[in-house]
C-alpha cells in the first residue's frame, strides 16, 4: 500500500516537471528545487519502507519460531511421564500436564485455580508450604517425599521436586511429581530383609560364640593339663614353668613347655605349634609326648628332633595334620652332675642370663619342624654356672608391645635378672616376670606366653 502511494507520487512529480517547460525563471527555479527535495524525500521513504518490510519479515519469522517452541513445549509438558504442575507464589495451580491429571484423578482444566496442597496428605501440607516458602526466599530447588491423595483413588507415595518457573507476570514454580510407590515398596522389602538378616546374623553369632567358648574351654583345659608337673630330681637346678593365655577374645594357641628326666639327662622344652584352638592343643600334646618317646628310646637329642620333624612331615602328608601347621621349638639338654648344656634351636631362641647380669641370646640354628624331611639339627654347647639361668620363652614375650615398641628378648633378659635378684624363690621370680610383662603390655597380651626358667644353684 505504501509502495503504491510512493510510486504514484513519483509519477505526479514527473508530470509537474514536464509541465514547467524549459524556460528559466525565478519561479521555475524555486519550483525545481522543491521538486528535487520531494524526490529525495520519496527516496528516503522507499528506503524506510524496505527496512520496515525487512523488520516485519523478521518479526513474522520470530513469531513463527516462538509459536513452534510453544507448541513443542506444550507437547513435551503434556506428554511428560511425570506429573508437572505450575503454581503461583501461593501454591495455586496455574497449569498441569496430563500425567499430573491422571495422578490426581482430576481433569486438567479442573485443576486450574486449585491449591496444590489439597492433593497432599494431612501431614504433608505443612511440608509443602515450608518448601514453597524456601523457594520464595531464594532457594533454587527443593525436594521432598509426600503422600498424594487423589480424588476417589488410592493414596500413593510420591517424590516432589520444585524450582522457579517463568516470571512474566509474577513468581511461578514448577513442581515435578514422581510416583515412587514401587520404590517405597522395594525399600520396605529391603528393610525387612535387612532386619531379618541382621536377626539371623545375631542369632548365628550367638551360636558361634557359644560354640567357640565351649571349644576354647576344652582347648584351654587340655593345654593346661599338658603343662608338666615340675618334679625334677636334680638338686642343682631350680625350675619354673608358666603358661598364660592371651586376651579373652583370643583363641588358645599352641604354646607349650615341658621338663623331664631320662637316662641321666634332663630335657627342658619350650615350643609353639602354629594355629589356634582345639586342633592346635591336640597337635601340642602329640609333639610333647612323641619327643619324650624318642628320647626315652635312646636317641640322642639331635636324632630325636630329626625324628620328630619327620613324624610331623609324614603326618601332614597323611592328612593327620594340617599341611600348614609347623612347630617352633627350643630344646636344652643337661647331663646330671655336669655344667655343660646342649642347646637346640628351631625357631625359638633361648637366653642365657648370667649371675653377673650379662646375658646371651642363642641365635636360631635350625629349621622349624615339619617343613622338610630328613633335616639334621646341630647343638650349641654352653655352660650353666651357679646363679646362671636358661630362659626359654615363646614369642608372646618378645612380641608384647607398648605404644608400638616391642618388649623383645633384651627386655625379657633384663626383667628375668631383676626379678631373680628381688626374689630368691624361682617360682616367685617367674610369676613376677609374667606380671611385669603384663604391666608392660598395659594389662593385656595379644598372644599366649609360655615361660621356662632353669636356674643353676
Amino acid at each position: 500500500m505504501t509502495n503504491t502511494k510512493i510510486e504514484a507520487s513519483e509519477k505526479r512529480l514527473y508530470t509537474l516537471r514536464q509541465a514547467q517547460g524549459k524556460q528559466a525563471s525565478p519561479e521555475r527555479i524555486v519550483l525545481m528545487e522543491a521538486f528535487h527535495e520531494i524526490e529525495v524525500t520519496l527516496e528516503e521513504l522507499r528506503v524506510v519502507e524496505e527496512e520496515l518490510r525487512r523488520q516485519n519479515d523478521e518479526l513474522s519469522e520470530a513469531r513463527n519460531l516462538v509459536e513452534a517452541e510453544r507448541v513443542r513445549y506444550r507437547h513435551l509438558f503434556d506428554l511428560a511421564p511425570h506429573g508437572y504442575v505450575l503454581t503461583d507464589g501461593d501454591g495455586i495451580i496455574l497449569e498441569a500436564n496430563r500425567a499430573a491429571a491422571v495422578m490426581l484423578s482430576v481433569e486438567q482444566r479442573n485443576l486450574r485455580r486449585k491449591p496444590m496442597a489439597v492433593y497432599l496428605g494431612p501431614g504433608d501440607k505443612s511440608v509443602f508450604y515450608r518448601e514453597l516458602s524456601s523457594l520464595r526466599n531464594g532457594d533454587r530447588r527443593v525436594d521432598f517425599d509426600a503422600r498424594i491423595t487423589p480424588r476417589g483413588a488410592e493414596v500413593f507415595d510420591a517424590n516432589i521436586a520444585a524450582s522457579a518457573g517463568p516470571n512474566d507476570s509474577g513468581p511461578t514454580y514448577l513442581w515435578v511429581v514422581q510416583d515412587i510407590t514401587e520404590r517405597k515398596r522395594a525399600e520396605n522389602k529391603l528393610a525387612a530383609f535387612a532386619a531379618e538378616l541382621e536377626d539371623r546374623v545375631e542369632r548365628r553369632t550367638m551360636q558361634l560364640n557359644a560354640a567357640y567358648e565351649h571349644q576354647r574351654r576344652i582347648a584351654e583345659t587340655l593345654q593346661l593339663a599338658l603343662m608338666p608337673a615340675v618334679s625334677l630330681e636334680d638338686p642343682t637346678i631350680d625350675l619354673y614353668t608358666g603358661y598364660e593365655a592371651a586376651l579373652d577374645e583370643a583363641q588358645v594357641g599352641g604354646d607349650f613347655c615341658d621338663a623331664f628326666e631320662y637316662d641321666g639327662h634332663m630335657a627342658l622344652v619350650v615350643g609353639d605349634v602354629s594355629g589356634k584352638g582345639l586342633t592346635a592343643a591336640v597337635y601340642t600334646s602329640q609333639v610333647r609326648f612323641v619327643l619324650r618317646a624318642f628320647l626315652n628310646q635312646g636317641l640322642d637329642a639331635a636324632g630325636a628332633l630329626s625324628q620328630l620333624n619327620d613324624y610331623i612331615y609324614a603326618a601332614q602328608g597323611r592328612g593327620d595334620w594340617n599341611p600348614n601347621t609347623f612347630v617352633a621349638i627350643s630344646l636344652v639338654i643337661a647331663v646330671k652332675g655336669r655344667r655343660e648344656i646342649e642347646i637346640f634351636t628351631a625357631g625359638i631362641e633361648p637366653i642365657l642370663v648370667r649371675a653377673s647380669g650379662e646375658y646371651e641370646l642363642i641365635p636360631n640354628q635350625g629349621m622349624i619342624l615339619g617343613v622338610f624331611p630328613g633335616y639334621q639339627y646341630v647343638a650349641v654347647t654352653r655352660t650353666l654356672e651357679p646363679g646362671d639361668m636358661a630362659v626359654l620363652a615363646t614369642d608372646g614375650f618378645a612380641e608384647a608391645r607398648r605404644n608400638g615398641t616391642f618388649f623383645g628378648s633384651e627386655g625379657l633378659a633384663r626383667l628375668t635378672y631383676k626379678c631373680a635378684m628381688e626374689h630368691d624363690e624361682i617360682t616367685v621370680a617367674g610369676k613376677a616376670v609374667q606380671r611385669g610383662l603384663r604391666e608392660y603390655a598395659g594389662g593385656g597380651l595379644h598372644d599366649d606366653i609360655c615361660l621356662l626358667i632353669a636356674k643353676r644353684k
